[in-house]
């Protein structure tokens, strides 16, 4: 858990205010979950991400039988990044392109970017713009799908309701 906290407050620091372009793709790991909802593997859990008195962001994440960890953080200013950690992803670092997130009929168009490439796997980050109605609707959804111009994964949002709340609480108590 802490080096998986280490690699999301590498992945969302410098993300959740940041605007990023192109196209890629998720990567092979994703690429074969095309069929249902991935479900979680274990509760949702986090908060603030760094020492307290210090943390810019708190964040939730929980492990997915696709194999990839979905991961939500928010900063004490309301940004919110969803992030993904893909084992065996190995493009280009800073690679960038778009994606399309989709709740339950509600969907957002975003940009992603890969933030991280080590042997394990790849970091990849999507800041949620404002106007984005992605965070608003994972809070009542049942399945996050993330899709680009090549790839298709879901993910089963059972949980999420009360992770997010967490996050909500957590990054409103940060100093700053």
């Amino acid at each position: 858990m802490q080096q998986r906290s280490r690699n999301l407050a590498l992945m969302i620091r410098g993300f959740l205010s940041a605007s990023v372009v192109g196209m890629c793709c998720l990567g092979p790991a994703v690429a074969a979950d095309q069929g249902a909802a991935s479900s979680r593997l274990t509760p949702w859990r986090g908060g603030p991400v760094g020492n307290l008195a210090h943390a810019s962001y708190c964040a939730v994440e929980a492990p997915f039988s696709n194999g990839i960890t979905l991961s939500v953080g928010r900063s004490r200013h309301g940004n919110v990044t969803l992030a993904m950690m893909i084992p065996g992803l190995q493009p280009v670092q800073g690679s960038r392109w778009s994606v399309v997130l989709n709740v339950d009929g509600v969907t957002g168009n975003d940009k992603a970017q890969l933030l991280e490439v080590k042997p394990s796997g790849s970091l990849i980050a999507i800041p949620l713009g404002a106007s984005s109605p992605i965070p608003q609707a994972l809070f009542t959804g049942k399945v996050l799908t993330v899709s680009s111009e090549a790839d298709l994964t879901s993910f089963d949002l059972d949980g999420v309701s009360s992770a997010l709340d967490k996050l909500g609480d957590c990054s409103s108590s940060l100093r700053g």
